[in-house]
């Protein structure tokens, strides 16, 4: 066991008769309002990181903070059951409730559409879909606390996706490994579009917060609000503004060694985070930077595409496959830091 707190696993079981005083991980089930009935997986480094697994949301991560400090954008529905989902086309805006990570995919990310005959709703269905065979504890040989499961997206006489996820802890420090793969479990080349819609609120996002960018190969205005000196400014960032209209990034990343690193930083609050992602399955990051009042939150989104929705990707020729029966393997993670 790493050390916590400058003690081993020895010294600190002469000082905790239970190690669940320090960190661990324990399911709840909501009781009440829109999230009722689900279940939320709550983990504990022992160093200051705490952070919600939400089990019945595809294992996507809600409220996060470290030290006391509130890292992640909850957003205005607050957290809502998968089964208020409904694939109409302006619904994302009314169910969005943010959260550290928000997974967006696995047919659609962007605005929704119609794309070979079918609809394809905002963001894609995949923060809808419970999450099956869950796994999770402190698993000793790798001196962390670890959760997988599965989520399936399939259609009959369509795609056939299974999605694995494993997001794992090291005890006694603060970072998220989250590691994914997304299987095609049939004969046919099958279509994917994924987003990891990370998201960052208040307090560690207010005037004091700068991002430090990777070298880009190029950066594109992603809506008609975040051209000209908007890109200059985008790794800075306002107090909340009445009817601020978001602005929109798109930076392609020249990975280095099939990795690519942004760095967040607040020196108000001391605090910073780091977000590492594999660019050779996510080439795209996604920049969602909105100062508006009461929807004052930062998206940073390592990404399959351009948020453009699955018919625009299509005409553009960036869809990305899979071949029959084959695999993707994604990656990201995040640290958070002293300054």
């Amino acid at each position: 066991m790493k050390s916590i707190m400058g003690k081993n696993r020895e010294q600190l079981l002469r000082y905790s008769a239970n190690t669940d005083q320090l960190f661990g991980v324990r399911r709840m089930v909501c009781d009440d309002g829109k999230a009722r009935g689900t279940a939320v997986y709550e983990v504990r480094t022992g160093s200051g990181l705490c952070y919600d697994v939400l089990a019945d949301n595809g294992l996507d991560i809600g409220a996060l903070s470290y030290k006391g400090i509130n890292i992640s954008y909850l957003g205005k529905p607050g957290a809502v059951s998968p089964f208020s989902f409904v694939p109409l086309e302006n619904e994302f805006n009314n169910i969005f409730s943010g959260g550290l990570l928000y997974t967006c995919g696995l047919l659609n990310t962007g605005e929704a559409n119609y794309d070979q005959n079918q609809f394809m709703p905002e963001h894609g269905r995949y923060h809808s879909f419970p999450a099956t065979e869950i796994c999770a504890g402190f698993i000793e040989k790798d001196d962390a606390i670890v959760l997988s499961g599965k989520v399936t997206q399939g259609q009959l006489f369509g795609h056939n996706l299974e999605f694995r996820r494993k997001i794992s802890s090291a005890v006694g420090q603060n970072s998220i490994v989250i590691e994914d793969v997304l299987y095609n479990n049939s004969p046919e080349t099958a279509e994917y579009m994924l987003l990891y819609h990370c998201n960052f609120g208040y307090p560690f996002l207010d005037e004091s917060l700068k991002l430090e960018f990777p070298e880009c190969s190029k950066i594109t205005a992603g809506n008609e609000h975040s051209t000209g000196k908007e890109i200059d400014l985008r790794s800075e960032f306002s107090g909340p503004v009445d009817g601020y209209e978001e602005r929109v990034f798109f930076h392609d990343i020249e990975g280095k060694e099939n990795s690519a690193k942004i760095l967040a930083v607040n020196p108000a609050i001391k605090t910073g985070v780091s977000l590492e992602w594999t660019t050779d399955t996510l080439p795209h990051l996604i920049e969602w930077k909105s100062m508006r009042s009461t929807d004052y939150v930062l998206g940073l989104e390592p990404s399959t595409n351009h948020v453009i929705g699955r018919k625009r990707a299509r005409e553009a020729g960036s869809l990305k496959s899979i071949p029959p029966f084959g695999k993707k393997n994604m990656c990201v993670k995040l640290e958070f830091f002293d300054l």
